[in-house]
């Protein structure tokens, strides 16, 4: 008897590494899977993505699950157009510092309807986004390409937030085009420019101040900044998500037109090198549009103005 109950721990001991092997391989982080070379007829100009927690009010008919913390709220993620591949990940924590995106595949559905949202079961952990997702998307501008949203939770109000991120860094996408240039108009005559910071080199360390810092600049780095602003490569969003926004700024430049008219650009400290200025136009939300461009010539040709 002892000899056959031995056997049988035998084979669910071993059942059960393999299973724990299994899971282990499934649990590797991993480069997002590679869709682009899908075909696809239609395009798809724009996406509105809502996040949302499922309460008594929120009434939900048919939906896909996925449940991962047990005995906790769920959030639900709608969307007004089909998404291709959407998939539910997990995060590296390595993710915003290295240049490829790594993921753990957590859930995924060939296609997300409308009709259908996706419902997962939802646990903050820190400030860290550690859950996220993806989809592919088609339009004239990109073709084929991957769209990647952390889900995240306000620290203000506990709303939550996606935002979208690229190769730069975090950087919230919503319907955009590419332009050239982030100035409304790069032909108008101008006569200087300011550059403000609230970070100044002090004994070879990057101190903040209360009080901005100006400086004119010269004519020279003057032409090259307004070369630099009219012929970045850019994006330009009219109708931001909600809670879009780009960030503390560290950096203004303050354009003084010859007609007695001015333009403000703005650097953003959530993305690399990111240079926006806001436009007149609004999101479902009220929040403001903008365009946006980067330059790493730009920044640090500026902030030699404050460096000793």
């Amino acid at each position: 008897m002892k000899k056959y109950a031995l056997i049988v721990i035998t084979i669910l001991f071993a059942a059960f590494l393999t299973a724990c092997n299994s899971c282990a391989e499934s649990h590797e982080y991993q480069e997002l899977p590679n869709y682009y070379a899908a075909n696809y007829e239609d395009e798809v100009d724009s996406v509105n993505l809502q996040i949302q927690r499922v309460t008594d009010e929120l009434r939900l008919e048919t939906y896909h699950e996925f449940v991962e913390f047990a005995d906790q709220p769920r959030i639900a993620i709608t969307t007004d157009t089909p998404l291709r591949h959407f998939t539910f990940v997990e995060l590296d924590f390595d993710f915003f510092e290295s240049d490829n995106m790594r993921v753990i595949i957590l859930d995924s559905v060939d296609e997300l309807s409308p009709e259908t949202p996706f419902v997962v079961t939802w646990q903050p952990l820190g400030m860290v986004p550690h859950r996220g997702i993806f989809f592919t998307e088609r339009n004239e501008y990109a073709g084929n390409f991957a769209r990647v949203f952390s889900i995240s939770e306000s620290e203000y109000d506990g709303t939550l937030m996606l935002t979208e991120l690229d190769d730069r860094g975090p950087w919230i996408g919503s319907p955009r085009r590419t332009v050239t240039g982030v100035l409304e108009n790069p032909t108008r005559a101008w006569n200087s420019i300011e550059v403000t910071s609230w970070f100044e080199e002090v004994d070879g360390q990057w101190h903040w101040r209360e009080e901005g810092i100006t400086h004119i600049l010269s004519a020279v780095s003057a032409a090259r900044v307004h070369e630099l602003l009219s012929t970045m490569d850019a994006f330009e969003v009219l109708t931001p998500f909600h809670y879009e926004r780009q960030g503390e700024t560290t950096i203004n430049i303050k354009i003084n037109f010859a007609d007695g008219g001015n333009e403000f650009i703005m650097e953003s400290n959530t993305a690399n090198f990111g240079f926006f200025r806001h436009t007149d136009t609004r999101g479902d939300h009220g929040d403001q549009g903008y365009v946006v461009g980067y330059s790493e010539e730009l920044y640090e040709l500026l902030m030699t103005y404050f460096r000793n």
